[in-house]
Parts: C-alpha cells; sequence; structure tokens
C-alpha cells in the first residue's frame, strides 16, 4: 500500500503551521516583557501622533528624493532617521511647526489646556523609545 501523498503534505504542513505558531507565541511573551509599564504621566496619545508624524515627515522626504513611496533598500532607516528627533521649546524648526499644527488641527492639549509643544512630545518619545528597548 503506497502512502497517500496529499495526506503526508498536508501533515507537514500543518506541523510547519504548528511550530510557526509555538515560535509567535514565544516572541509575544518575549515582546511583552520588554513592553514600558503604564504610567499616569505617560500620554500615548501625543507619543503616537509624535512617531507618525516622524514616519510621514521621512516618508515624504524619500519620495521627494527618490520619487516613488516606500520602494528601495534602505526606505525603512532613511525613514526612521531623517525627521529630527528633538525641537527648541521656544523657536521649533519646520518640523516642530508641522507637528504643532497636527496636534492643534487634532485637538491635542496639555492638562492646562495649550496645544502640545513639539519638544515636550518628541522628549516624550524619546522617553517611550528608551524604556521599550531596555532588556
Amino acid at each position: 500500500m503506497e502512502p497517500d501523498s496529499e495526506l503526508i503534505t498536508c501533515q507537514r504542513e500543518l506541523v510547519d503551521f504548528l511550530s510557526e505558531a509555538h515560535e509567535k507565541i514565544d516572541n509575544a511573551h518575549r515582546y511583552h516583557k520588554k513592553l514600558a509599564k503604564a504610567s499616569p504621566n505617560r500620554n500615548y496619545q501625543v507619543i503616537s501622533i509624535a512617531s507618525e508624524c516622524r514616519n510621514a515627515w521621512g516618508e515624504e522626504q524619500w519620495h521627494i528624493e527618490n520619487g516613488e513611496w516606500g520602494e528601495g533598500p534602505d526606505h525603512e532607516h532613511f525613514v526612521e532617521n531623517f525627521a529630527p528627533k528633538s525641537q527648541n521649546h521656544y523657536h521649533p524648526g519646520p518640523f516642530g511647526r508641522f507637528m504643532e499644527d497636527v496636534f492643534e488641527c487634532l485637538d491635542v492639549r496639555t492638562s492646562q489646556g495649550n496645544v502640545v509643544s513639539a519638544a515636550s512630545a518628541l522628549e516624550m518619545l524619546q522617553t517611550f523609545e528608551r524604556q521599550t528597548t531596555r532588556s
């Protein structure tokens, strides 16, 4: 009697699937241990908007320089590192003014009712990134 090749193939695919699933679960557990703990002083809304502003700023510059969106071997590194990581509190540059306009359009404000400054938003983002990369 010859073994059914479809059955063997199906069993191998199932074993591969379960192995990958197990690996992903292990990775999720390791990643979860690295996450920064929730804090009443951490404003995740500001952090996520600041991160997305940095990405948008880098994506646009990539498009200007390369004439395409999201393509190329250095794309990810370029986008992550193009936008400034800090701003002057009193005189933000073009990127800082862009961020502050985004915060104003989204009506994101401090506890005192002021629009979030680019400098403080980028400081929060840097603090969060430092805490999540420690391990």
